[in-house]
């Protein structure tokens, strides 16, 4: 089992770890979130979720521009402006901001390239769990904004209230997890309107 893997009753199931501050920071906080530095494009926590998904034990993450696009969702696409240069537009502003770190020009690598960079983003707290699961069946819905479903998914499970391994919920009493935030909150970190909250909660 490597260090994406879980153990749940007999089985195993793969996660990858989105940190906090990709969405938020505290209120007292100077910092500005990555979505923040990113001009809130939600695809950012795409590719920070597949970064973190292919990283080896010595804590690089091997991929080619193909990989990223069909893993994300989206069909590759080399024509000027659409999916693949999307997608390395994301990577060069990462590694220009420091989030990753990488000899490698994006802007210039091929589809099927070889490419390696390192996660600098601390990852010890703060952070929220995506399973596999979850993942496929959000890119599985038609008809939205992918990236957006699941950068609100991933703020909804950030600000969840966790149980303690000494909660338990029963019949009779116990701690639930549960969440609770505004729109305007929502819309201030991720910049997703009212109209789009209300169809990704049906969702």
């Amino acid at each position: 089992v490597n260090m994406n893997t879980e153990n749940v009753n007999t089985g195993v199931r793969f996660f990858t770890k989105i940190p906090n501050l990709a969405m938020y920071t505290g209120k007292d906080s100077n910092d500005k979130s990555i979505l923040s530095d990113m001009e809130y494009n939600c695809r950012v926590l795409q590719v920070l979720d597949y970064l973190y998904y292919v990283v080896d034990v010595r804590g690089v993450s091997r991929f080619s521009v193909e990989s990223l696009v069909l893993s994300c969702g989206y069909k590759p696409d080399n024509h000027k402006g659409r999916s693949n240069d999307i997608f390395k537009s994301i990577l060069c502003r990462l590694n220009e901001l420091g989030y990753i770190k990488s000899d490698y020009d994006f802007d210039k690598v091929k589809p099927k390239d070889h490419m390696e960079c390192k996660l600098t983003i601390d990852y010890s707290s703060n952070f929220s769990i995506i399973y596999d699961d979850v993942r496929d069946k959000i890119y599985s819905v038609d008809g939205v904004d992918k990236s957006q479903l699941f950068a609100y998914y991933c703020y909804i499970n950030a600000r969840m209230h966790r149980r303690s391994n000494d909660e338990g919920v029963s019949e009779s009493g116990g701690q639930y997890e549960y969440t609770y935030f505004g729109f305007k909150g929502v819309y201030d970190n991720l910049k997703i309107t009212d109209k789009a909250i209300v169809k990704y909660n049906d969702i």
